[in-house]
């Protein structure tokens, strides 16, 4: 015989399988009758019955799920007024979750949206984590990038774990150790989770490239100082991989290269240099017309451009100008020299013999512009004075070996020669 539990949970039961085929216009009388029976099985509940059965817990477990899948239809079918209405009036228990399917179908909308940004979010996190990953390896191993990845993956599986029973329990613990409790990490909550991964990976994303760069610009200029040029060019072009609009970085490639005697690369990095900071807008500097004045020596020396060095420091007075107060003796000195150096092998004497002149008031030891004055002397047949001025260059670079470093080798081979013949005869 059976008990009246049974017999609530078979109508209810009997009634939510009728939600199945009740048309429209029959489906609120359908869902009234199933939430009424569903009232009753509580009520029976309520009242202390005998033991449940096994059979009867898992005929109700089923019409439970089955009335909770229909929760959007009926919210679409009855309206959520019309629901709202049958609350006010029976007035259910706070418990009574089968009252409550208009919000609980809300609710399930927005959780699907919330899963689908959420997913979105992280394939997101994912991305920028590949390409972190990609563009670090690709330039090298260095502890920074290693760092930073590694951080960006643990961020990429924290997210991700939301996503699984077992992971969320994970972070519900990991959480509630550190005192962040009543999170599910479900819906808004792993939405919000995702979100401060992508935030943090992002973050990761745009300060790792810079901090390696900055790594390896660190280490070009320690093996620089060490005198390890070779060791020092690979540094320079992976922080310049990382980051290619430093201005910095550049100068300090353009220094390597020429140091090594690669002076095509040379050329190309003072010139990417003058032009950063020309795009930049920003007031130049020392280290512009540093890059400006070392160009103009290599184009002359090596390319054999005289008329592009002269465009490249014509206005010598407005750079001047625009320099520190230390460095504008030295650099008045640099620019009329090679701007004579250039008009010189152009064969214009008397303006290269005018811009070496000023540049031996401005450092009257300047070798570079001894010599050149020498060349000049000497081709207009005035030997001693040519002879002069070589002794005098051999003579400076003796006492000042940054200058020896400064002019090219077989200028020194040519001033002892000229000096040495010329005192024979």
């Amino acid at each position: 015989m059976s008990s009246p539990l049974n017999s609530d949970i078979s109508a209810y039961a009997q009634a939510v399988n009728g939600l199945g085929s009740a048309s429209d216009a029959e489906f609120p009388d359908a869902t009234l009758r199933a939430l009424s029976a569903r009232d009753k099985v509580a009520h029976t509940l309520s009242q202390g019955a005998p033991s449940i059965a096994l059979s009867d817990m898992t005929q109700l477990t089923d019409a439970d799920r089955q009335l909770a899948s229909s929760a959007a239809k009926i919210k679409a079918t009855v309206k959520a007024e019309t629901l709202t209405s049958w609350r006010n009036s029976i007035n259910p228990n706070s418990s009574a979750w089968w009252w409550k399917l208009d919000e609980m179908a809300a609710a399930n909308k927005a959780d699907k949206i919330l899963t689908i940004i959420s997913v979105l979010i992280l394939t997101v996190s994912v991305y920028l984590f590949v390409d972190t990953f990609n563009l670090l390896r690709s330039i090298g191993e260095n502890p920074v990038g290693t760092a930073g990845t590694l951080i960006q993956a643990i961020l990429a599986v924290i997210a991700a774990s939301a996503f699984t029973e077992a992971g969320r329990k994970r972070l519900i613990d990991t959480f509630s150790f550190f005192g962040v409790k009543n999170r599910k990490f479900q819906g808004i909550g792993r939405a919000g989770l995702a979100t401060v991964v992508l935030v943090l990976t992002l973050t990761i994303r745009m300060c790792v490239p810079a901090a390696a760069a900055y790594y390896f610009e660190w280490q070009g200029n320690k093996f620089l100082a060490e005198g390890l040029v070779q060791r020092a060019i690979p540094a320079y072009q992976q922080a310049s991989a990382l980051q290619p609009y430093s201005i910095s970085i550049h100068l300090a490639l353009a220094k390597a290269a020429e140091k090594a005697n690669d002076y095509s690369k040379a050329i190309a990095e003072y010139k990417s240099t003058i032009v950063l900071y020309e795009r930049s807008g920003e007031r130049p500097n020392d280290a512009y017309y540093e890059a400006k004045n070392n160009l103009a020596r290599l184009l002359t020396q090596h390319e054999k451009n005289y008329s592009a060095t002269l465009r490249l420091l014509d206005k010598p007075e407005v750079m001047i100008e625009r320099l520190s107060p230390g460095n504008r003796q030295l650099f008045t000195y640099f620019f009329s020299t090679y701007r004579g150096w250039a008009q010189l092998e152009a064969n214009n004497f008397s303006q290269a013999e005018g811009e070496l002149n000023t540049a031996l008031q401005q450092r009257e030891d300047g070798a570079a512009a001894h010599y050149l004055l020498g060349r000049i002397f000497e081709a207009r047949k005035q030997t001693d004075k040519a002879r002069d001025k070589y002794s005098r260059f051999l003579t400076i670079l003796q006492s000042d070996a940054q200058q020896t470093e400064q002019v090219p080798a077989e200028w020194i081979s040519y001033a002892q020669e000229k000096t040495l013949s010329d005192g024979a005869k």
